[in-house]
């Protein structure tokens, strides 16, 4: 397993506790997207790319809190990361060891998925 800054094992654990709050079996991509609107670096790199972050914010929180329904449990939970999660950390860190930067840090993440390419909407 790879060692992880802390602000990104930070990221990591919020996106957990935010599937964790609302019961969630899964911690989705969407969860993980959350925690990293509140990483200092992926805010960073989203704000550049011209992201409204706080309606990006308030358009996750939304979709999380009514549309996932399905995931939501009885009880206390330990939401296991989907695959889509694992493949999003595993890809950060390849691309953050390819462009040799940290490839522990939230802003990582945002390039393994593409951020500046296009793929985030801008405002």
């Amino acid at each position: 397993m790879p060692s992880f800054a802390r602000n990104l094992e930070t990221t990591l654990h919020n996106a957990l506790a935010a599937a964790a709050g609302r019961k969630h079996e899964y911690a989705t991509l969407e969860h993980l997207l959350l925690a990293l609107i509140d990483d200092q670096e992926g805010s960073a790199v989203m704000v550049a790319c011209g992201v409204d972050t706080g309606e990006l914010k308030s358009t996750v929180t939304n979709y999380l809190d009514s549309e996932l329904e399905a995931l939501r449990t009885e009880g206390q939970t330990d939401p296991s990361p989907t695959s889509g999660f694992q493949r999003v950390v595993q890809r950060g860190v390849v691309v953050g060891a390819q462009v040799a930067t940290q490839p522990d840090q939230g802003a990582s993440q945002l390039r393994g998925r593409g951020v500046g390419r296009g793929l985030v909407h801008r405002r």
